[in-house]
C-alpha cells in the first residue's frame, strides 16, 4: 500500500458515511440539520476506526457547544473536524469549520437563511480560512468554501459547493486543506467561548514509518 491509496480508501469511507447518513435522512429517520449532523458524525466515528491499508484510524469526540439542537440562535460552526495524521514520513495536526444547511437540489434558500448562512459563514472565517459549508440533499451531500458565502447572501447555494464528500475528505485527509492552529491543543484558545463548535470530532491516523511528533511549543501568532 502507499499513503496515497491509504488515505483515498479513508476518504471513501468518509464518503460512504455521508451517503449513510443521507439515507437515513431520504427515509425520514432524521429530518433536521441537527439530527443529519448527528447521524454523520455517529457513521464518520464508526467507520474511521481501524485499520484502513497500513495506517490504523481512530476517532473520538470531544465537548463543544451548549446540547440544544433546536436553538435557532446558534451561530457556531456546527462541526470542527480535527484531523491529526502521522504515517509515511508525514505529519499534520489540523482542523476545520463546518456550516450544515439542508436544502435540496435545484432549489433555493429562503432570504432569511440565506442571509443567516452569510453571518455563520462570516463568523466561522473570522475565527480560520479553514472553513467549509456542507449542504445535505437526498441525493448526497456537497460541499464548498465558506469564502463563497462571505461577500453576499447567496440563497442558490448548491452552485457554490461543487464538491462531492469524496472530494472534500481526500483533500482533507491528503493535507491541502485544514488550519494547524485548529488542533486540539489550542480548541480553548481559538475558538470564541460564547459560540463554540456544536461538535468537535477528533481524527487520528498512525501508519507505517511515523515521523517524531513536533516539540509542543506554541504556533505563529498563538501566546504560550
Amino acid at each position: 500500500m502507499s499513503f496515497e491509496r491509504d488515505v483515498e480508501e479513508a476518504a471513501f469511507r468518509a464518503a460512504n458515511a455521508c451517503d449513510a447518513a443521507v439515507k437515513k435522512y431520504a427515509k425520514g429517520d432524521v429530518v433536521d440539520e441537527p439530527n443529519i449532523t448527528g447521524a454523520l458524525l455517529g457513521q464518520l466515528d464508526a467507520r474511521l476506526e481501524g485499520m484502513i491499508g497500513e495506517i490504523e484510524w481512530r476517532s473520538r469526540f470531544v465537548r463543544g457547544g451548549p446540547g440544544k439542537a433546536a436553538e435557532e440562535s446558534w451561530v457556531g460552526a456546527d462541526i470542527l473536524l480535527n484531523v491529526r495524521l502521522n504515517a509515511y514520513g508525514r505529519y499534520y495536526d489540523k482542523g476545520v469549520l463546518i456550516q450544515s444547511k439542508r436544502l435540496e437540489e435545484n432549489n433555493i434558500l429562503s432570504t432569511a437563511e440565506a442571509d443567516r448562512l452569510h453571518k455563520q459563514c462570516r463568523d466561522m472565517i473570522h475565527r480560520t480560512f479553514a472553513a467549509y459549508v456542507f449542504v445535505y440533499a437526498t441525493n448526497g451531500i456537497r460541499c464548498g468554501g465558506a469564502a463563497s458565502f462571505y461577500d453576499y447572501s447567496d440563497q442558490n447555494i448548491h452552485d457554490s459547493c461543487p464538491w462531492s464528500s469524496y472530494q472534500f475528505f481526500t483533500e482533507l485527509f491528503r493535507c491541502p486543506i485544514g488550519d494547524p492552529l485548529l488542533r486540539e491543543a489550542n480548541f480553548a484558545k481559538v475558538l470564541a467561548p460564547e459560540s463554540p463548535p456544536r461538535h468537535i470530532l477528533v481524527v487520528e491516523a498512525i501508519g507505517p514509518e511515523p515521523r517524531p511528533e513536533p516539540t509542543t511549543e506554541p504556533l505563529p501568532g498563538m501566546e504560550p
